[in-house]
């Protein structure tokens, strides 16, 4: 992937400047990249800059980078860093300077795309089978042995045994909830027409869901050890699925150039011991996942859960040890990786330079060995650069002051268009925000194509909705990496996101039917009501007696403790009503 580096700009830019003033406008990356330590969503994501220099050759060199030098005694590579991240204000680098020069790059030149020797599916193999590589067969195997075990734990005799099958259209009818939502879950299987959804309810009843539901589990929870001894695994409960989903987005599929590093939020409002709260996220309370994705596609590669403070050493503080443990696949290959002040630091950027792996991020001032000279004020449009070999400083203010740190980008002023209301303008940038810009949004573009057709509904367990995250994953790489199969020439056109989810939960559903289907009664009873009463008229129903429907929902019981049956009911009802009371009630209910 070729990065636009600006060559053709001039190469000895002064460290201090005033461009042309650049509007504040939004989507623009600010101060508050340094404010927020990470938590709240970057600001610079949006779409408004865009390169008026697409495509500019790397510059590859033979001679060896040179590794910034700093003083030995102002980099401790053993001190602790606060999980938050901060850094109190230290002596900055020995060696930032004003001469400014173009930074050095190797080209990518890994391959690129779905990893091919790895499955044997092709451009028109089906969605399901594509889903199932996240998500085999043995795992749906494995979910109906531990929902049988924990049902014969719970001593429940009245529960029947669960199937693969029956699994299958337990995740089905989840999937269904994100495509026909309505206010609960009770209304899929409700009376009233309007909210009824008959592709739910003809596949499965409403108390066989519910039975499911209450004891549908992965692991079995007397293997788990407790918490406090050794060996405890915070994420027990879906450890099967999440190890399958990481392994299956690990090794399905390789990234270009452009890496990006960032947080996604799981909605949990519960209890739970590591629950997070990020300001300014759509979904502010919840389970957090470090998360890495390809920028381009927005496949993601890998995750990892974060589970409160751990016992791990972490000498250079916690963000640098996320992106250090995410990103070790991609290292001496020339990657780039993009992230926010979270996680950014100065050793962070040398130590990946060393191994061959370009970096571009925003930064907090008061990171250690940041150029004392580049704090303080700047009127809009100033900038500020420093630079130690591929290392570059920038501190630039548009609509607020934003420092970065890129060894990616050249200390020049690109150009980009901006829109405004009198049409496009060009707006003079740094190189390193024009390309942060572009490659930084790979995670939040995976968190918007996952919310389209989110998979269940909120629950007060939180490993249910860690699960559902987890095939959310599962079904939208599976569509990604069906997108970026190879396609012969004059092959049909892929399917677009939407009409591949539907054919996964299509095929998740084929086998499942009900027995009856006495919900077709309620469209026609309905229509009855608006008729004369000379059809509509009580007689006795074929077949053996039954409870009264309203009797049942009214749970009326007789001096026997049980509920009133009869074989009468009324003709285009089709309903078991014990008396004219009951039909009343029940077409008022209709209505």
């Amino acid at each position: 992937m070729a990065f636009n580096l600006l060559a053709n700009l001039s190469r000895s830019s002064p460290s201090t400047s005033n461009s042309s003033p650049v509007d504040a406008e939004e989507g623009e990356l600010d101060e508050s990249d340094i404010e927020n330590g990470g938590e709240e969503e970057e600001e610079g994501s949006g779409d408004e800059y865009r390169s008026s220099n697409a495509v500019t050759s790397h510059r590859s060199r033979s001679r060896p980078r040179p590794r910034p030098t700093v003083q030995e005694t102002e980099i401790d590579d053993t001190e602790s860093v606060g999980d938050d991240g901060d850094e109190e204000s230290r002596p900055t680098v020995l060696g930032w300077n004003d001469d400014l020069k173009p930074v050095e790059i190797e080209m990518f030149t890994e391959r690129v795309g779905p990893r091919t020797e790895n499955f044997a599916l092709n451009h028109d193999s089906e969605p399901i089978q594509y889903f199932s590589l996240f998500f085999p067969d043995t795992l749906i195997e494995t979910i109906a042995e531990q929902t049988n075990l924990y049902a014969t734990q719970k001593k429940d005799l009245s529960f029947k045994p669960v199937t693969s099958q029956d699994i299958q259209t337990f995740l089905y009818i989840n999937m269904m909830f994100g495509i026909h939502q309505v206010p609960a879950y009770t209304h899929y299987w409700s009376l009233n027409p309007l909210l009824r959804v008959s592709q739910v309810a003809d596949v499965m009843s409403r108390n066989r869901y519910q039975d499911i539901s209450k004891y549908f589990h992965i692991a079995d929870n007397k293997a788990m050890i407790p918490k406090g001894r050794d060996g405890y695994d915070p994420l027990f409960k879906i450890r099967p699925v999440l190890e399958a989903v990481k392994s299956a987005s690990n090794s399905l599929f390789y990234p270009g150039a452009a890496l990006s590093f960032d947080e996604a939020m799981i909605p949990f409002r519960g209890r739970l011991s590591f629950k997070q709260y990020i300001k300014g996220k759509p979904n502010p309370w919840g389970v957090k996942v470090w998360c890495v994705c390809d920028s381009a596609t927005a496949f993601l590669l890998d995750f990892s859960f974060y589970t409160g403070k751990s016992d791990i050493l972490m000498p250079n503080g916690l963000g640098y040890h996320v992106i250090w443990s995410l990103g070790q696949s991609y290292l001496r290959k020339h990657h780039h990786f993009y992230f926010d002040n979270f996680f950014s630091s100065v050793k962070l950027a040398q130590d990946l330079l060393d191994y061959d792996t370009y970096s571009c991020s925003t930064i907090r001032q008061n990171r250690k060995n940041w150029p004392a000279d580049l704090k303080g004020n700047l009127d809009k449009g100033q900038y500020k650069m420093k630079q130690i070999g591929n290392l570059v400083a920038c501190w630039w203010r548009d609509k607020r002051a934003i420092s970065m740190l890129s060894t990616n980008a050249s200390p020049e002023m690109g150009t980009a268009q901006r829109r405004t209301k009198d049409g496009p303008v060009e707006k003079h940038i740094p190189e390193s925000v024009l390309v942060y810009n572009a490659n930084m949004g790979g995670v939040d573009r995976h968190d918007q194509l996952r919310s389209y057709y989110p998979i269940g509904r909120k629950s007060h367990k939180w490993w249910r909705c860690c699960l559902w995250f987890l095939l959310e994953v599962a079904a939208l790489n599976a569509y990604i990496l069906y997108q970026q199969m190879p396609r012969p020439p004059g092959a049909p056109k892929p399917l677009d996101h939407f009409q591949f989810h539907l054919q996964i939960a299509k095929s998740l559903m084929k086998g499942s039917s009900r027995k009856r289907n006495y919900r077709e009664a309620t469209a026609v009873a309905g229509l009855a009501v608006e008729g004369t009463s000379v059809e509509h008229r009580r007689i006795r129903l074929a077949g053996r007696k039954k409870q009264c429907y309203m009797c049942k929902q009214k749970d009326v019981r007789t001096a026997s403790n049980k509920r009133p049956e009869t074989v009468f009911g009324y003709s285009l009802c089709n309903t078991h009503l014990c008396d004219e009371l009951c039909f009343n009630q029940f077409h008022a209910k209709l209505n």
